[in-house]
């Protein structure tokens, strides 16, 4: 696996009160999740910062365990951030314990700290105890496609206090249990101290998915579990099958006729002839008319990779899927087949190059602005406006303000916009772009592209006074404790009177459990559930009520 920052979307935000309007943090960065660390091993994370408070702001990052700062922490103090933009940093440690930090909590206050201006809540699982496996490298690289009986190789490195030694096992799994089919390393005695280590795994028939590698460090009898945790890959094993596809442009995406999307994959088949594989465009379950698309050489036996591409040459249509399929040589026999979703909107017109600032995912006070920039092209001979609205749960969000639309010439040109949100919680989950005629008494294009922010409503409140986001929005918390043993409290906050159902799924998406299907009151809400004899594994739960969808994962451990 390779060692590098992710950029979390938090699922989870509170706000409150700004001295001035219009703050915002982005482009947090911090240690992929999920980690084992040792106990005063720092996490450090970056992050970008805008203010209008007067004296600056101070900024402060903090762990998070079953929803209360986590115990035996030590952090950084903040510098005063000066009014405008800028970056900052921090950090935090477990000094002791056995401690699993479920979410990193970020405030922003002004200069004094008597005034709480925003504050966000990431999920992470961090592991900090006296043991640790780390500097983790899984060859080949996910997503991929491997041949049966082929080795996912991995080296590690490790600490541990344990006087006799350690034993560590890496295991494939498979919608949260041991995949089927799999056969593995075994583990030497690694002695007390820090080392380096090694293992590998392999699926030896059928056609198997392995969607997290399991790490475990058991004392030297393996009669005691020491260290437990999960990384989620993507290794595709089967005898035939089409894995890591990656379009260009990115989906959602405006595309002019004639305009190709090209396309990568990564490939692997034991049929002896090789094979060729088509991609297409589909729409409404069928090939989408007037498409045009590549052919196909022979592939060679075993794994690689491939590229194709299609086009639509005329009409106003959108590419909803794309088809792959795998033939043998002469294309007698079908060997494989599957259909990604992708949302191509093809058509005179486009909307291309969006840039939008801040990046999301983004936390903002309200009545900050999104600013968006785009380039565009239109055959419509008296020109275009083009307007970009904030999306929540399919829906405008409520109380937007955002701009209106010069007339953009035909031809092609670049174009700028920008929304805000004026009162109240809400998170913009999508910006819908229209393009119409200069009386916009015809649409001519319309996408929705999927962005990240979350907008929070101003409150004449102090940071020593509680606010209750509880009821002011839907919202779903990470169940407590995580990882668990049986059972497990899942807490949720409903605005008004919903039906709410909360189910439990595997990886594969299949349901496993239903925990919740009943009409509960506005408000807080807590419940206590049993796994009953569920399997071990890692799995989502997922709640709905009215429009709000949201779900998590949690890990049970028998």
């Amino acid at each position: 696996m390779r060692k590098m920052l992710f950029t979390w979307v938090a699922l989870l935000i509170l706000f409150s009160v700004s001295d001035g309007l219009g703050d915002y943090i982005c482009n947090v960065q911090m240690p992929p999740s999920p980690v084992a660390l040792l106990v005063g091993e720092q996490i450090n994370i970056n992050f970008d910062y805008f203010t209008t408070s007067p004296g600056g702001v101070r900024i402060f990052v903090r762990p998070i365990s079953n929803n209360s700062t986590s115990p035996g922490y030590g952090a950084h103090g903040s510098p005063l951030y000066p009014v405008g933009n800028g970056s900052g940093s921090g950090w935090f440690t477990i000094n002791s314990g056995k401690i699993v930090v479920d979410q990193v909590r970020i405030q922003m206050y002004n200069a004094d700290q008597s005034q709480l201006i925003l504050e966000a809540f990431i999920p992470v699982v961090y592991h900090f105890s006296t043991h640790s496996i780390y500097d983790i490298h899984i060859s080949p690289i996910s997503p991929t496609s491997i041949p049966l009986t082929q080795n996912v190789n991995i080296t590690f490195k490790y600490k541990t206090d344990e006087p006799t030694g350690v034993r560590i096992f890496a295991r494939p799994i498979t919608g949260g249990t041991t995949s089927p089919g799999y056969g593995a390393h075994g583990s030497p005695l690694y002695p007390v101290g820090n080392g380096n280590g090694d293992g590998f795994f392999n699926i030896g028939s059928g056609n198997v998915t392995v969607d997290h590698i399991r790490f475990q460090m058991y004392n030297a009898d393996q009669s005691q579990l020491l260290l437990e945790f999960f990384v989620p890959v993507e290794f595709h094993y089967a005898a035939n099958s089409i894995s890591n596809v990656k379009f260009i442009p990115i989906p959602p995406a405006a595309m002019l006729l004639e305009q190709n999307v090209t396309l990568t994959f990564d490939y692997v088949t034991d049929e002896a002839g090789g094979v060729r594989i088509f991609a297409r465009p589909i729409t409404g379950g069928g090939l989408t008319p007037g498409y045009g698309a590549h052919g196909s050489g022979i592939y060679p036996v075993g794994a690689g990779s491939g590229t194709g591409s299609f086009n639509i040459g005329s009409g106003d249509v959108v590419v909803d899927h794309v088809r792959l399929q795998m033939l043998n040589a002469d294309q007698t026999n079908l060997l494989f087949e599957t259909f990604v979703p992708v949302h191509f909107n093809y058509a005179n017109h486009s909307i291309k190059d969006l840039v939008f600032s801040p990046p999301f995912p983004a936390f903002l006070t309200f009545n900050q602005d999104v600013n968006v920039s785009f380039g565009y092209n239109t055959g419509e001979p008296g020109g275009v406006r083009i307007f970009a609205r904030p999306i929540t749960l399919g829906d405008l969000t409520p109380n937007y303000g955002a701009h209106g639309s010069p007339l953009y010439p035909t031809g092609s040109g670049v174009g700028a916009g920008s929304f805000q949100i004026m009162s109240g919680n809400a998170v913009v989950d999508h910006v819908r772009f229209r393009m119409s005629n200069e009386n916009q008494s015809v649409q001519l294009l319309e996408m929705f592209v999927p962005v990240n922010y979350h907008f929070g409503s101003p409150l004449p409140t102090s940071a020593s006074e509680k606010f209750d986001r509880t009821t002011q929005v839907y919202s779903l918390e990470q169940n407590y404790p995580n990882p668990f043993n049986s059972s497990t409290t899942l807490e949720f906050s409903l605005p008004k009177s919903s039906f709410v159902s909360i189910k439990v799924y595997d990886l594969l998406g299949r349901e496993a459990a239903e925990i919740l299907a009943e009409e509960r009151p506005a408000g807080p809400h807590k419940i206590t559930w049993d796994a009953g004899t569920l399997a071990s594994g890692l799995y989502i739960y997922r709640i709905e009520a009215e429009k709000f969808i949201q779900a998590k994962k949690f890990i049970l451990m028998r």
